[in-house]
């Protein structure tokens, strides 16, 4: 049995030999070879899923629980220094010389700020830590992580000493 293409085709000679090899583009969705229309269903066909409550279920008694969103007001003080510590990050982050990321103008904008910014430095190393360890021995003129092993032993000592002093919680 040739198939429906070579069929079609008239003009073309079609052998017994041609017929097995000959096979649509979609032939294996359709393996007990029955015809498109048969599989295939309506166009127009929608399952509609519908959820319905027991009476049970009905009587149930709401209750409205009011959530804080957590947010904070920040001072512009604050909401300064994070934009300048994001900006920090996006412009030296790839860079692997640490005293290149120093060299940032925004790290230094952040230095300019003085003491106040200590505390904010802190809960940023807590947060997500970075390198700030000379900002702030530069601003507090202490250096509780001196003799650290590693990158994370020293945050840890930084953030330590921060709680130590009341700086951050």
């Amino acid at each position: 049995m040739s198939c429906l293409q070579h069929q079609s085709v008239k003009s073309r000679r079609t052998y017994q030999a041609d017929a097995p090899y000959c096979r649509h583009a979609d032939w294996w969705k359709n393996p007990a070879e029955q015809s498109r229309e048969e599989n295939a269903p309506s166009r127009y066909y929608h399952k509609v899923i519908g959820y319905k409550l027991s009476k049970k279920r009905r009587k149930t008694n709401w209750s409205i629980l009011y959530l804080s969103s957590g947010l904070q007001v920040l001072t512009n003080d604050e909401q300064k220094f994070r934009f300048y510590a994001a900006k920090w990050k996006a412009e030296t982050g790839h860079l692997s010389v640490i005293a290149r990321r120093y060299e940032n103008q925004s790290y230094k904008t952040i230095l300019e700020m003085g003491a106040p910014a200590i505390p904010w430095i802190l809960s940023e190393l807590k947060r997500n830590p970075d390198r700030w360890f000379a900002a702030l021995q530069k601003l507090t003129g202490e250096n509780p992580a001196k003799d650290a092993v590693n990158f994370y032993e020293a945050v840890d000592r930084w953030v330590a000493w921060g709680i130590a002093n009341d700086l951050i919680a």
